[in-house]
């Protein structure tokens, strides 16, 4: 059995499923999600708190029961005298380190594969390595499972009907996490100049969680450029809808949130140009770290 714990917002746990989804096929086993980080989970400070978003997809959905995982646990036969205590608000175990995988930084793990087939993976995985060799079957779980409502469905047609550039700009709670930080007004109009050059009668999408921020700075750029600010999905809980828009544009420009990584990733265009941040956080190691979170064939600026 593999266990996936999940925690941060919807690209994130995106992230952890993909990588618990593809280590347990490769060791022939099954998956399951644990949600008690997210129900019980202490929060750090500037923390948005976070709800289970997979549901609106077509995964395989096996949420693990509190005694499963006691039982998990405790069948583990193999202890050692060092020892990684997990904590939260539910659960309070002690966890031998035959059984965890506790992501060390925030990179690709090449070693990844080779761990147990009963394994509980702790961590990000904020790259598309952790998943190699199961692409299709990542894309195919990551169907949505509704009909999109009457203003996304109108919207999505129009974005389909176009050459549609995404522009995916994350603010919210990183304002306020400076190992993050956020990706400037520069790179997105250095990123914007980028396609303009190389594809026609462009049509920019943007999205955000900022959406009056966005148009104070970008409304009056470009001004030959149609802009249209996707406000449709304003509600809580509606980021999926969004990331369903994201995937069906054209291109992509996105900044340093993995919400918006999957919006590129998911976008099915064979000829589609996704522009990343060559700086992805303002932290120097964590950011040497995640060199791998952006495939080879995207461009970085």
């Amino acid at each position: 059995m593999i266990i996936v714990q999940l925690k941060g917002g919807l690209g994130n746990q995106m992230f952890q499923y993909a990588a618990g989804r593809a280590l347990a096929r490769q060791k022939n086993t099954i998956l399951k999600i644990d949600l008690s980080y997210l129900s019980n989970g202490v929060l750090g400070e500037n923390v948005a708190y976070r709800k289970y978003g997979l549901n609106r997809f077509h995964i395989v959905e096996n949420i693990i029961t509190d005694e499963e995982l006691k039982s998990f646990i405790r069948k583990s036969r193999i202890f050692s005298k060092s020892k990684i205590t997990w904590l939260n608000r539910k659960l309070s175990y002690r966890i031998p380190l035959s059984t965890i995988i506790n992501q060390n930084g925030h990179g690709y793990d090449p070693m990844f594969f080779t761990q147990s087939k009963n394994s509980f993976l702790v961590g990000y995985w904020q790259s598309a390595e952790f998943f190699r060799g199961s692409e299709e079957i990542i894309r195919k779980d990551f169907r949505f499972k509704d009909i999109p409502d009457s203003a996304n469905k109108e919207l999505f047609k129009a974005i389909g009907e176009c050459e549609s550039v995404a522009v995916h700009i994350r603010r919210g709670d990183f304002k306020n996490l400076p190992v993050l930080g956020m990706t400037g007004t520069g790179y997105y109009l250095k990123a914007i100049s980028y396609l303009v050059e190389r594809i026609s009668n462009p049509v920019l999408y943007f999205f955000s969680d900022e959406m009056n921020w966005v148009k104070e700075n970008f409304n009056s750029v470009f001004t030959g450029i149609p802009k249209n600010f996707a406000e449709v999905n304003n509600s809580a809980g509606s980021e999926a809808d969004d990331l369903r828009l994201m995937s069906n544009c054209k291109h992509n420009i996105i900044g340093n949130s993995t919400f918006g990584w999957w919006g590129a990733w998911l976008n099915s265009n064979p000829e589609k140009i996704v522009i990343a941040p060559e700086t992805l956080f303002a932290d120097r190691e964590i950011n040497a770290q995640l060199q791998t979170m952006i495939p080879c064939d995207w461009i970085r600026l």
